[in-house]
């Protein structure tokens, strides 16, 4: 005799929905709820490597060693931010920032919040939740708003921090513990108001390791490289030392500190295809192209020729242009301050190219015309409308 076999109970949609929260096609969320909204670079090789820039709602990661530009280039993104009308969140774990270093990058100090009150985790992660909802709230366009924690080495319990070192007993594992509580508590919020978030590390040597093993690590456990959905890279080149004189800048080992080589890659990106690591320049004196941080087009050539934008011929850079043959420059040390100092030409080359640029990106907020991250609650125990 057949056994019975139990009914499958197929619910409908409009059951699911009313059961678990309303589910949208992945249509309805391109059209009506951008998720493809990204914060672009002043640097434009650096929008193209990330395919578009720093998307809304998502962690990225920036890892290297010391005096590499991990702050700068979080303070870049911070400078774009805030010219799309946007507000930057900085946890200073590290106690560590400087208001007029920040204003010679080129950061709006009225447009930036900072918290370095102390490093503990859990305080630190209830305040950006908190800083989060209240400056989306006051967000109505879509403006990106930027939370970076400056840095996950800086980081540590509640419980360490208020207690006496001497009182203290080696615990395994409890700062990377928390750090991935502060993740996996504080994602969805980051996904619901389109918050993006930066996360400074460095990197550390392990003790004890083979020599088959790699002796390179990241503090703060494996939480924040598995939440990241992109992980930048940045290691150092050669220093640039120079002299300025009325001819302009010339390199030369026996003068003044100018600046750094750095190779920037991306290590992991879910939200654009891989693309090959850039060898780019950090400036600290703005005394070469009149500003402080990474060069703007350092490494564009590369990435021009490689699409077949921009040709090179002997020690010349020419591009094609309505059928003419137009030389950019005739070396090669000169092609970055030639792409900054023709903006027709730029223009079209990095149209060709398809980079997405703060001014496109601008236009794409304005032309959106509905406020994609709502904040629905209370207000000193009011209900908003």
């Amino acid at each position: 005799m057949a056994k019975n076999k139990k009914r499958l109970k197929v619910l409908s949609l409009k059951e699911i929905d009313k059961r678990y929260g309303t589910t949208s096609m992945a249509s309805a969320i391109l059209v009506e709820n951008d998720r493809s909204l990204r914060i672009p670079s002043r640097c434009p090789w650096l929008t193209w490597q990330l395919g578009g820039g720093l998307p809304y709602g998502k962690i990225t990661e920036i890892f290297g060693y010391q005096s590499t530009g991990k702050s700068l280039l979080a303070m870049d993104f911070g400078v774009v931010t805030q010219q799309l009308g946007g507000i930057v969140i900085w946890a200073d774990a590290e106690q560590c920032f400087d208001m007029l270093w920040a204003k010679q990058v080129g950061m709006d100090l009225d447009k930036l919040y900072i918290f370095d009150k102390t490093n503990a985790i859990e305080k630190i992660s209830d305040w950006i939740k908190d800083m989060v909802i209240a400056t989306r709230s006051m967000l109505t366009n879509n403006e990106p708003i930027l939370v970076v924690i400056d840095s996950i080495a800086a980081l540590d319990t509640d419980v360490n921090v208020g207690s006496e070192q001497t009182d203290k007993k080696a615990q395994m594992g409890n700062r990377a513990k928390a750090i991935g509580d502060m993740w996996r508590y504080r994602n969805s919020d980051f996904h619901q108001y389109g918050a993006t978030v930066i996360a400074i590390n460095q990197i550390r040597k392990k003790l004890g390791v083979s020599m088959f093993e790699s002796d390179i690590t990241q503090p703060g456990g494996e939480a924040t490289k598995f939440y990241s959905s992109i992980r930048i890279s940045i290691n150092r080149g050669k220093q640039i030392k120079g002299i300025v004189n009325s001819k302009g800048f010339r390199e030369d080992s026996s003068g003044v500190k100018f600046g750094q080589n750095v190779f920037v890659g991306i290590d992991k990106n879910k939200t654009a295809p891989p693309r090959n690591n850039i060898k780019t320049q950090v400036y600290f004196l703005p005394d070469i192209y009149g500003y402080v941080g990474y060069s703007k087009y350092g490494g564009m050539a590369d990435i021009l020729i490689s699409h077949g934008i921009l040709d090179k011929k002997g020690n010349a850079y020419v591009f094609t242009s309505k059928g003419e043959e137009i030389k950019l420059c005739g070396k090669y040390d000169d092609i970055d301050i030639s792409l900054e100092n023709n903006p027709t030409y730029r223009k079209k080359l990095l149209k060709k190219l398809g980079v997405n640029l703060v001014s496109t990106t601008d236009e794409k907020l304005k032309s959106l015309g509905k406020n994609m991250y709502p904040v629905i609650g209370t207000v000193d125990g009011e209900e908003e409308d």
